[in-house]
């Protein structure tokens, strides 16, 4: 749980690093190397001799255990932003192919193809799990480390071979010292009442500044304003997302339970030798499943009937599932202490419910159903909706819901005993449930509101093509596509 926690949190740093100093690819190549060292770690930790001196394995475990949390932080946040970045285009657009047709190229769908592409590929290498559980059982602890570290030694070789494909990227600094500066604009005078009537963002766009006589960040030191309007609205999305992320915390607990719960659930029940940890991999099992069959089948067959899937949408049927496997571990909770020869105390009872652990399957079944809609769409609508020079950053403080849910897990599993194991899958299945209703009601037009943020960052960035200062004109990448959404809508 600490490992869980703590993975969830580096990512902050890791996103912040990306996207201020070292840029994606040299970040996430720091957290491979680092990655490769806690699993030597983890491997001495847990050879036979060392095991055979009790206490000499507490070093490496510990150093282990952190190593491995700064390894996720530097890889998570920006694996998936830096796939994305090698997308060619900025928005919608017309293109010639070489047979003399022009076809129209959507860049939502696009992304949202990429994105499941992506979370399709993370849920192969954790088939790894599988593997680990029976050499962790049959042969050793040192062999379940040493298979994830020859896949990270395979990670160098494969990013070393992408990297001459890869874009050029130059780190643009950090966001948030330009956003606190924002902030501190935003909060001054009656700023209480600016929120009331939804004017807080604007007051600190430059034409409003203007407007008010305003024309220097700090008028004593003479600061010039160092920002734009759309700059400011993109913070303003930004911030908004983030609270829009905190939904995700209800579905985290549904998806790995309240502490161990699910694990002991398993153990409470007949399992034929198999190991309790066994059955969550069938999680993945699902998701390397029905992730073609929504690419392939059910997305495209909606586009072609002209439905509108819209991300709420996606999000509400994941919050649902979520909630609907939570609420499948109550029953079975309830079913377990029923036929239990301990009863209600079927936790640590020496002998199981005839119930067999396969039953555990459809919770992990549901909940990575869950995955698949909203889990990809959080990702796709985090990388979509930040500013450029923050998409690792947001991509974080998605990723940092999962440390909170992990904190909830942690603080309340010293209350998770028999007889009321009952209760907390009535109760998460309950909230998410709410949740789902509540996201449901408050974002209904989220498309809406992407799409005028689309345009609006659209136009801004045509401003910059055809009206370029000096010093843009530098940083103007000759290849850049000239991709305009109003010629797209005036032919449409």
């Amino acid at each position: 749980m600490l490992l869980q926690f703590l993975a969830y949190v580096m990512p902050l740093f890791g996103g912040y690093v990306a996207d201020d100093k070292l840029g994606k690819f040299k970040t996430i190549m720091v957290g491979v190397w680092v990655g490769i060292i806690s699993h030597i770690l983890f491997i001495i930790a847990a050879l036979p001799p060392v095991i055979a001196k009790g206490q000499a394995a507490m070093a490496p475990t510990v150093l282990g255990i952190l190593s491995l949390a700064v390894c996720t932080g530097f890889i998570k946040p920006n694996l998936l932003p830096l796939m994305l970045d090698q997308y060619p285009y900025k928005t919608n657009v017309l293109k010639r192919l070489p047979s003399g047709e022009i076809v129209y190229v959507d860049r939502d769908g696009s992304m949202e193809t990429l994105t499941l592409i992506f979370y399709w590929s993370i849920n192969i290498g954790a088939f790894l799990q599988i593997a680990t559980s029976y050499s962790a059982r049959d042969v050793g602890y040192w062999l379940a480390f040493l298979c994830p570290g020859i896949m990270y030694c395979i990670v160098v070789i494969a990013m070393l071979f992408v990297r001459p494909h890869l874009k050029k990227e130059v780190p643009q600094g950090s966001i948030l010292k330009k956003v606190f500066q924002v902030l501190g604009v935003c909060c001054k005078g009656n700023f209480i009442k600016r929120i009331w009537n939804k004017e807080f963002w604007s007051y600190a766009y430059p034409s409003k500044m203007q407007e008010r006589g305003v024309i220097y960040r700090n008028a004593k030191k003479q600061t010039p304003i160092e920002w734009t309007d759309q700059e400011v609205k993109d913070y303003k999305s930004t911030f908004i997302q983030c609270s829009m992320f905190s939904f995700w915390v209800i579905f985290n607990l549904s998806d790995t339970g309240l502490g161990s719960t699910l694990t002991a659930q398993a153990g409470a029940m007949s399992s034929q030798g198999i190991p309790n940890d066994f059955f969550n991999n069938f999680n993945q099992i699902t998701i390397v499943v029905a992730i073609p069959i929504l690419d392939y089948i059910i997305y495209p067959t909606f586009k072609k009937y002209n439905i509108n899937f819209k991300p709420v949408y996606k999000i509400f049927i994941g919050f649902m599932l979520g909630a609907c496997a939570s609420m499948v571990s109550a029953i079975l909770q309830w079913r377990i202490y029923n036929t239990s020869p301990c009863g209600y105390y079927a936790t640590n009872c020496d002998q199981p419910s005839p119930l067999t652990a396969w039953y555990e399957i459809i919770n992990y079944g549901l909940c990575a159903l869950g995955e698949c809609f909203c889990y990809t769409t959080a990702y796709e609508l985090a990388y979509t909706r930040a500013p450029d020079n923050a998409k690792g950053l947001v991509m974080a403080l998605f990723l940092f819901n999962s440390a909170i849910s992990s904190a909830i897990s942690e603080g309340v599993s010293g209350a998770l005993i028999d007889p009321n194991l009952i209760w907390p899958f009535t109760g998460i299945a309950a909230a998410g449930g709410f949740c789902a209703i509540v996201f449901l009601v408050l974002y209904w037009n989220l498309d809406k509101v992407m799409e005028e943020e689309e345009r609006e960052r659209e136009l801004s960035r045509q401003e910059k093509i055809l009206l370029p200062s000096t010093s843009q004109l530098q940083d103007l990448n000759p290849e850049d596509d000239f991709e305009m959404r109003s010629i797209i809508q005036s032919i449409h």
